[in-house]
């Protein structure tokens, strides 16, 4: 028999220790296992589950969110009853299933995360859980702050005003005038850093010297109508300093890693991580770069959430990024489905199923928006090549450049497009262009993944499946892979290979409400 074992962590303040229940689905002391299983689950009307989901707002791509749930206990008897004054947010949960004959470790880990509330009522406990997602991705960018002390510290006017930060290239950033007495001005909070064109007003201003140091920048005046740099390092602002006094808009052209293999979407994911303290799977990032090597990246304000940039990647090259059932951080490509790693069926005496196969309880379409999907654009454009500091053309120097320059100055975005495609327009009256924001630092990269995104969306359906689980489909079955999905109605008696992007996973009854797209 297939059991759920639970393992919910709080700190007991009155003897200073943290202690772990444990739970199942039913009792369970095997050898092996670390301590006695309760069978405490709570019965109710409302199962323990747990919720996992790829994408934001039923997306297909672009945007992660966070996993949760509810473990609900038995509390009739008063057993947890302590929990009321534990501490409990943040401790660890751990959510496993097996055989309830099994050794512990042949169970399979299913989730991985934290408490977040726990309510403790005379007959229930409801033990509310999440993954790191909240934690970790709305830090901010940056934790470094302006001083407000002078040179690159800024003055009192931006004292504690958080600083920006760049990833990869970034058209016509605004820089920072921290000391105008000095004509210093702060690019970013880490280096190194390329400043391929400083400006000022839209003028391109001569470039001096690369110093060595920021002490031989700021100590060192540079020939008037130049300036000169220091390219910072990972505790170093990148700074310029100007040889003449600045009468307008300061703005660059900048751009960190080495080579284009160091400015990708998965170097993004990786730079970014990095801020946050999170690693993506390796393989992953290798896999995701195969798919789309292009050269991309921005800048954002520091006090901008981590979640925002590392959604503005994933919406660059359509890729979701989550946490898989052991709370390792995953990123990957949304693609057309590929090879399927299990089979849901309505499965009968003459069809038993394998162990790679589920029984379908029940199946229907979901309603899927226009923005999801479920409506194939008419015309896709994505916008790439940000202007950071979009200028106005009167605000513009005379010598700022040709028409088309100034033109390029007062313009926010670059625009990739498919056209239009008659015959959807044609075929699907409520159809609509679909515009998106990306990173892309070229257009013509942009423009062939703006033709991908059209071909992705073309005849893709989403279905709410209710399947059962097993130890085995449950080490199978993950977010972001293909199943295939056979049943004799709704067009699916061939059977439809699909894409994972949601499960919600009944803890007692061990079914799970499958979210599949393709």
């Amino acid at each position: 028999m297939t059991i759920i074992l639970a393992e919910i962590t709080a700190h007991d303040p009155v003897t200073s220790t943290d202690r772990v229940e444990r739970v199942g689905s039913q009792a369970y002391n095997h050898p092996t296992a670390p301590g006695h299983y309760w069978d405490l689950f709570a019965t109710g009307t409302v199962p323990s589950f747990i919720r996992r989901e790829i994408f934001r707002d039923g997306m297909t791509f672009g945007a992660g969110t966070n996993d949760f749930g509810e473990i609900r206990l038995n509390n009739l008897d008063g057993k947890y009853d302590w929990l009321a004054d534990a501490w409990t947010d943040g401790r660890p949960v751990r959510v496993l299933i097996g055989g309830s004959d099994a050794a512990y470790d042949t169970f399979t880990e299913v989730f991985n995360g934290v408490v977040a509330a726990v309510e403790v009522d005379i007959k229930e406990v409801v033990v509310r859980i999440h993954d790191s997602f909240t934690e970790v991705l709305d830090q901010p960018l940056s934790e470094a702050v302006y001083a407000g002390t002078g040179g690159v510290e800024g003055g009192d006017t931006l004292k504690d005003q958080a600083v920006a930060v760049v990833v990869g290239p970034a058209f016509n950033i605004p820089l920072e005038v921290t000391d105008a007495a000095l004509g210093v001005c702060v690019a970013c909070d880490a280096g190194p850093l390329t400043f391929d064109v400083v400006k000022v007003r839209g003028d391109v201003i001569t470039p001096g010297v690369a110093q060595a140091s920021l002490a031989a920048l700021l100590s060192t005046a540079p020939t008037p109508g130049t300036y000169d740099w220091y390219p910072g390092t990972a505790t170093e602002r990148p700074t310029v300093r100007f040889g003449s006094a600045i009468d307008g808009q300061v703005a660059a052209n900048v751009t960190t890693g080495a080579t284009v293999a160091d400015r990708t979407a998965a170097k993004g994911f990786e730079v970014l991580g990095a801020r946050a303290g999170i690693v993506f799977r390796a393989a992953d990032l290798t896999a995701l770069d195969l798919a789309n090597a292009a050269e991309c990246g921005g800048w954002w304000r520091g006090t901008d959430k981590i979640r925002q940039a590392l959604d503005d990647f994933a919406a660059t090259v359509g890729a979701g990024y989550w946490q898989d059932g052991t709370g390792e951080w995953r990123v990957q490509r949304i693609e057309a489905p590929g090879t399927p790693v299990a089979t849901f069926a309505s499965l009968t005496l003459d069809r038993p199923g394998a162990l790679n196969e589920g029984d379908i309880l029940s199946i229907k379409p979901l309603f899927t928006g226009r923005a999801e999907g479920g409506l194939q654009p008419w015309e896709v454009t994505l916008r790439c090549a940000r202007n950071y500091t979009v200028q106005s053309k009167d605000s513009l120097a005379d010598a700022a450049g040709t028409a088309e320059e100034k033109d390029r100055l007062a313009t926010e975005w670059l625009e990739a497009s498919t056209g239009e495609d008659a015959a959807v327009r044609a075929a699907h009256p409520l159809s609509v262009p679909m515009v998106i924001d990306t990173l892309f630092a070229h257009r013509a990269d942009a423009e062939d993944e703006a033709h991908r995104r059209r071909d992705l969306y073309a005849d893709r359906r989403r279905f709410l499946t209710g399947v059962t689980m097993t130890p085995v489909l449950t080490g199978l079955v993950d977010l972001g892979v293909t199943v295939r999905v056979e049943h004799p109605r709704l067009g699916l008696s061939a059977g439809r290979n699909v894409r994972v992007p949601g499960m919600h996973l009944n803890l007692l009854a061990l079914t799970a409400d499958m979210t599949v797209w393709g």
